[in-house]
């Protein structure tokens, strides 16, 4: 069930019409989360190391792996969220979810350099780098998945390969 904001013309649904609906199978999550978790652990590894490289010192360096290690949990929320967890949607929350991890890597990062007056370049470039292997990570395990997943022929009659030109060549 899809709520909806609001009334008449003006109303919001949370799921839009506009995306597909061809198919209500799930993703194995069970293959999924593991991958996500391991893009998420790698991220931090690198955003602290990054951090480090920088001159980062410890206080900056816990600030890039605690950036990091939110904006990896997102990547998560789609395998979690039933509605979110279907074939024909989780493609595009995934990269919704990356375009997310993006956004609060971004406002937490300078967010946190104005707050604490940590040094700006150390915890911004690291936490950026480890959010980075997180999105490229979390996307190549999701279509990774969606790819061993067996096709389905969303419209009627239509086939997944292209279609061949006829033999039949009269002139």
């Amino acid at each position: 069930m899809f709520f909806r904001v609001g009334y008449g013309f003006l109303s919001i649904d949370a799921f839009p019409a506009c995306l597909p609906v061809t198919t209500t199978s799930s993703i194995p999550v069970a293959k999924y989360l593991p991958k996500a978790v391991a893009a998420g652990v790698a991220g931090v590894a690198v955003g602290v190391g990054a951090c480090a490289g920088l001159g980062g010192e410890s206080q900056a360096m816990i600030a890039a792996g605690s950036v990091v290690a939110i904006a990896a949990a997102l990547g998560v929320i789609p395998a979690i969220l039933p509605p979110l967890a279907r074939t024909d949607r989780f493609g595009l929350a995934i990269l919704a979810g990356t375009m997310a991890q993006t956004l609060l890597a971004i406002a937490a990062a300078f967010a946190l350099t104005t707050m604490f007056e940590l040094p700006r370049r150390p915890l911004v470039l690291g936490s950026f780098a480890g959010v980075f292997v997180v999105m490229m990570l979390q996307a190549v395990a999701a279509a990774l998945l969606l790819n061993s997943m067996p096709s389905h022929n969303p419209v009627p009659g239509s086939t997944s390969r292209p279609s061949q030109p006829s033999a039949d060549t009269t002139a």
